[in-house]
């Protein structure tokens, strides 16, 4: 009998969280950059801005590496600053939109909830990290980007071939079972 641990596996089938809640892992670079350790970081803070906070303070700490953090920073766009008086004025007017998440570093958080999920997505893809939604059905999504991909070579070829549905399984934190799916194929 193989050796697990109940508890684990117990915690795993029951874990519930909420509607906006996500996952990031660095599968991807870990593979890539096997120095690194194996993170997995579950954003369960009861909102999508509050894990959108919590999210971009452990990316811009360093907590998933430096690698990528010139490319990281640019994805933020204007929802990056290193003062509050840098924000347009629309946003300095509502100051609870400005959170400073490190010492001198801003992100304003007055957005929809389609574009925060978009900037995420962007940033965990700027970062080389999987993401996975927690608020998707995703039994339907999952069997048919999973059929698309494993027309596909490779991870890189999918990305470049099927850019849409390449972001889409990103987003619902497949390319880890993709990728595994594309090495078993060949």
């Amino acid at each position: 009998m193989e050796n697990f641990d109940l508890v684990e596996l117990i915690n795993k089938v029951q874990d519930k969280h909420g509607d906006d809640s996500f996952e990031i892992t660095n599968v991807t670079i870990f593979d890539a950059l096997p120095q690194d350790k194996l993170i997995k970081i579950i954003y369960d803070e009861g909102d999508l801005t509050k894990n959108f906070v919590k999210f971009s303070t452990d990316l811009l700490s360093g907590k998933f590496g430096n690698h990528f953090l010139e490319e990281i920073i640019k994805g933020y766009a204007e929802v990056l600053k290193t003062r509050k008086n840098l924000f347009k004025e629309s946003y300095r007017n509502k100051p609870s939109s400005i959170k400073e998440i490190l010492p001198s570093v801003f992100i304003h958080t007055s957005m929809s909830k389609i574009l925060m999920e978009s900037l995420i997505v962007d940033l965990v893809t700027k970062a080389r990290l999987s993401i996975k939604f927690f608020n998707m059905e995703t039994t339907k999504k999952d069997e048919k980007l999973l059929e698309t991909a494993l027309t596909y070579k490779s991870v890189t070829e999918f990305s470049k071939k099927s850019p849409r549905e390449f972001s889409e399984a990103q987003r619902l934190g497949l390319l880890g079972k993709i990728q595994i799916h594309m090495e078993r194929k060949s």
